[in-house]
Order: C-alpha cells, then sequence, then structure tokens
C-alpha cells in the first residue's frame, strides 16, 4: 500500500522513502467504507520492513508495504509517552510451510491471515516488555505484592501468547522472529497515572482484546487455531481482571481524583464511530479465527456497553 500526504509516526524510522508509521486519518486513497473502519479502530500502520524489500525485490520499485493494526488489540500494549504502540521489527526465517488446511487457500487470503498473526504475534510480543513496566510503575507506588505477581505471571503468559502467534503466522506462509525486545523506562506521574495508564491498557485493552479472542474462537473452524484463540481469552480474560484490581486498589487509595481522571479518559476512548459494512471476506476470516472490520467494530461498541461501563459504574458506586 502506497499513501501519500500521511501523518508520519517518529517511533519507527523511514525506509527509503516510506513513513515509518501512518494512521487512518491520513489516508487519501482508500474508500471511505475503508476509511470509517480504520478511524472507528484508532488504526495505524507500521513499516514492514521485510515484505517492503521483498516487494523491491520482485521489481516493484517504490512499494511500501505496511501492517495495519488496533492500539489495543490483544495482549497489553507497550505504549510511549505520545499512546504510540512500540514493537519489535521483523527478521523473516526463510520459506514458511505450507498451511494445514483442507483445501488450498487462496494467496490473498492466505497472506491476509498470515499478516494479521504476524501484527497479533508482535503486538503479543510487545506485551512482555509491557508487563514488566507496570510491574515497576506499581512497586513505585506502592501496589501490594499480589499485584506485582500477577504482572509477573501475565508477562509470561503474553510469551507463549507471542510465540503461538509467530507459529500461526508461519503456518500461512510468513515465518518471522521478532529482532529484539521493545523496551521502555517505567512511566512518572504517581498513582494517577498509574491508573489511567491501567484503565486504557488493561481495563479496556485487555477486555476487549479477551472479547476478541472469545468471539474468534467460537467462529474458527480450524481447531488448532481455535485451540489458541481459547487460551489466548483465557489468559487475556485473567489480565483484564488484573487491570480492574489494580483500578479497584488505586481507587481505595487515592478516592475520588482517581475516579474522576479515569472517568474523563473512559470519555475519550469510547467508541462512537461508525460500524463499517461487512467485509467480502468475512466468514473466511472467521473460519481461520479472524475478525473482520465490521465484526471488530460491533465487538467494541458491545463490550463497553455489557463490561467496561458497568465495571465502571460499579467502582463508582463502591
Amino acid at each position: 500500500m502506497r499513501s501519500q500526504n500521511v501523518p508520519l509516526g517518529t517511533h519507527i524510522p523511514d525506509i527509503e522513502g516510506c513513513p515509518g508509521t501512518i494512521t487512518s486519518a491520513g489516508m487519501a486513497d482508500i474508500d471511505e467504507d475503508a476509511r470509517k473502519a480504520l478511524l472507528g479502530m484508532r488504526a495505524q500502520a507500521n513499516i514492514d520492513h521485510v515484505a517492503t524489500r521483498a516487494k523491491r525485490a520482485a521489481g516493484e520499485a517504490d512499494a511500501c508495504c505496511y501492517t495495519w493494526m488496533e492500539q489495543c488489540p490483544g495482549g497489553r500494549p507497550l505504549l510511549d509517552d505520545r499512546g504510540q504502540p512500540q514493537l519489535a521489527e521483523l527478521v523473516e526465517l526463510g520459506q514458511a510451510g505450507q498451511a494445514d488446511t483442507r483445501d488450498e487457500l487462496p494467496t490473498e487470503l492466505r497472506q491476509r491471515l498470515a499478516q494479521a498473526w504476524l501484527a497479533d504475534a508482535l503486538i503479543e510480543h510487545a506485551s512482555i516488555a509491557s508487563f514488566l513496566r507496570v510491574r515497576a510503575e506499581l512497586e513505585a507506588v506502592g501496589a501490594p505484592d499480589q499485584l506485582l505477581a500477577a504482572c509477573e505471571r501475565a508477562a509470561v503468559d503474553e510469551q507463549r501468547h507471542a510465540a503461538r502467534c509467530f507459529e500461526l503466522a508461519a503456518r500461512y506462509g510468513r515465518a518471522c522472529a521478532p529482532a529484539s525486545s521493545p523496551q521502555l523506562a517505567p512511566r512518572d506521574g504517581g498513582l494517577i497515572r498509574v491508573a489511567i495508564d491501567t484503565f486504557i491498557e488493561g481495563c479496556v485493552g485487555e477486555t476487549v482484546a479477551a472479547a476478541g479472542a472469545q468471539r474468534a474462537a467460537r467462529g474458527c473452524t480450524d481447531p488448532a487455531v481455535a485451540q489458541v484463540l481459547a487460551e489466548i481469552a483465557d489468559d487475556e480474560s485473567e489480565h483484564a481482571a488484573l487491570a480492574w484490581r489494580t483500578l479497584a486498589w488505586a481507587i481505595a487509595k487515592h478516592g475520588a481524583p482517581v475516579l474522576l481522571a479515569v472517568r474523563e479518559v473512559s470519555e475519550q476512548l469510547r467508541p462512537t464511530g461508525p460500524i463499517p459494512t461487512a467485509d467480502p471476506h468475512a466468514q473466511a476470516l472467521a473460519e481461520h479465527g479472524r475478525l473482520d472490520p465490521r465484526a471488530q467494530a460491533q465487538l467494541r461498541h458491545a463490550t463497553w456497553a455489557t463490561i467496561i461501563d458497568p465495571m465502571l459504574a460499579e467502582l463508582q458506586a463502591g
């Protein structure tokens, strides 16, 4: 995908004239339904160095390839001070095996599935560092040992999730590994900052991730993929519960200022964008454990209505 006049991110370097990061708001060459879907997801794309170089080697001299993703698609994101996710670069491992399916998949669908699992793998991989950073931040504000230990266990879970997602990407034709682990120093700001970050990354991010994995597992007809999704859903549910326990502890410790700050952030995060039209490949994606943009948007709206808003109301009432 080649795009001109797009907002540039600075956390991922440009590569041979391709912006390191682009966002849906700046895309001038996509149709309106796609734009609405991406805006509704607060989507951004990071440069795929391996795919870009491969395309150029094949003769497309000005090719720029990107991986589109939501800011909180799965796992706890590792966000910098500008709210941008930090991800490792990919290293190509060589020729991947054919997908283990009963029928040969169309090339476009196979590539789309491989890219989706790679995007998830990178986010899950970054979640390892995210939970270790969270542990340090919680320790700095005097959080109980139970919360610190739970963060350590969650980091181990995310390591397993990343490995499973990389395995599935290889199964669909893209055998890659992370070049390095992204690292960010603990953030300053005290208990209120910890509470806000916990709400954004954990209460929202992990809750939506768990619901998404559960829904994807139900629609998946591939037993191996469904098993991975079920395992991820169980773990992400535990991580979401950890985030809500952490937020409850912060409110109990510091009271109304924490709750007010989180309420203000929730108004900014609550999904309000339109629901996009169904993807023409929605059924095929679902059979392989992937939700199309319409299903993702519906899931976000439903998760806020049935879980996130009621949990906030319960914390406020308590």
